[in-house]
């Protein structure tokens, strides 16, 4: 309780340092770019907390690319971070994808810039001779997520962009939860 009381302070002193109003839209966490075919269809997210859906469904996307939104000024004090779960959604029910950690550091500019880290919690079942397999996109689970992008990490294991696919099928991220 008195961490989610530390951080909503450090985000209301954030926001009054940036000059922010109440009538303000809440600046951009991040963008999901969907990658189809060769265009790339960019989906900011806000800095929000809460569940959040497309307002319109988007085919499988080839590849998911996460970059950073906004960046806030190096006055300000450093912003909380987040955890960003991705969802595969259905009329009957959704499945977690993955969970993307945000986390801010100065950029070389100096401002605090969004990276990212990427928690994969793949569904797996033991076969028959006892082996760690994933569930197959049969039993309706997601497959296995592959980094695709070339951007390496910092000392902390966060990447400033990740780009992923799946290895069974493409990316289908249509909701999503901001933590």
């Amino acid at each position: 309780m008195l961490f989610r009381l530390a951080s909503l302070f450090a985000a209301l002193a954030t926001l009054w340092l940036l000059g922010a109003h109440a009538d303000d839209p809440p600046p951009v966490l991040m963008v999901m770019d969907y990658q189809i075919g060769a265009n790339h269809m960019p989906q900011p997210v806000p800095m929000k907390l809460g569940e959040f859906t497309l307002s319109e469904a988007l085919p499988g996307a080839d590849k998911l690319r996460i970059l950073p939104g906004d960046a806030f000024p190096a006055e300000a004090a450093r912003p909380s971070d987040r955890a960003v779960e991705l969802y595969q959604s259905t009329t009957q029910a959704r499945s977690l994808v993955c969970i993307v950690h945000v986390r801010y550091f100065r950029s070389p500019a100096g401002q605090w810039a969004a990276n990212f880290q990427l928690v994969e919690q793949p569904l797996v079942a033991r076969d028959a001779n006892g082996n760690w397999k994933p569930f197959s996109e049969i039993r309706g689970a997601p497959g296995l997520i592959v980094l695709t992008g070339s951007a390496l990490p910092n000392a902390e294991g966060f990447y400033p962009s990740l780009e992923f696919g799946m290895n069974l099928k493409k990316v289908y991220v249509n909701s999503w939860a901001v933590r």
